[in-house]
């Protein structure tokens, strides 16, 4: 179904002009990307991926000690009009250039990546709930909910595998902002959620609630035309 659902957003551009956005929020090392990456399979031609984290600030005057210790689990990490930004020109068909981010020196690259638009587009990111500017633009919005445990255990390997972080610096990070940003602004941003997905979003019937969701959407803007 999710198939047909795209192939009409491509052939009726008279009643789709624009693409849908879907955000995809939760804790860090929740399944966001999982899932944006299993909705992109399904759909290889028809997704677009924008993670929030190719947004967070360039902050070169800091040493790399400092830029480890920098919260970035807080709206004053994020480039939020950049985002934005970015996010209005894909959803109109324009392409992008996307910041690439370095997460071993946690800063950009000095280099883009160019995004293309496609007619569904996935946004996901830990604050894009959270901040209004963000949330506003989206069509859809899922969170994905896991237990505390699974997904420090998540983190840890990812930091240790993916990023050359030492386990110092990646429990520090997360009792002093992980932790305490997720209670205090990630979590409550679920309200805000159309679907909220159990079990990090491995729920094996969590793409049909998705793609009730698509095609209830698709109907409201139907309706609207």
């Amino acid at each position: 179904m999710l198939y047909w659902i795209a192939i009409s957003l491509i052939w009726m551009g008279g009643i789709f002009s624009e693409g849908i956005i879907i955000g995809i929020c939760g804790a860090s090392a929740s399944g966001k990307t999982t899932l944006a990456t299993r909705l992109q399979h399904l759909l290889p031609h028809n997704v677009t991926i924008i993670s929030q984290d190719s947004y967070f600030k360039h902050l070169p005057h800091l040493s790399l000690q400092e830029r480890i210790q920098f919260n970035w689990d807080c709206p004053d990490g994020l480039d939020i009009d950049l985002l934005c930004e970015q996010l209005m020109m894909i959803k109109q068909g324009y392409s992008i250039e996307q910041p690439v981010r370095n997460f071993y020196t946690f800063s950009r690259e000095l280099f883009t990546k160019t995004v293309h638009p496609a007619p569904i587009i996935i946004v996901e990111g830990i604050l894009i709930f959270a901040i209004e500017e963000i949330r506003k633009l989206c069509d859809i919005k899922i969170y994905i909910d896991a237990e505390a445990d699974i997904r420090l255990i998540r983190r840890v390997r990812r930091d240790l595998q993916e990023r050359g972080m030492s386990i110092e610096d990646i429990l520090s990070q997360y009792v002093n902002h992980v932790k305490p940003m997720h209670k205090k602004l990630i979590e409550p941003s679920q309200i805000h959620a159309d679907v909220i997905i159990p079990h990090g979003g491995e729920n094996p019937i969590s793409l049909d609630f998705i793609e009730s969701a698509i095609t209830q959407k698709i109907r409201l803007i139907e309706q609207k035309k």
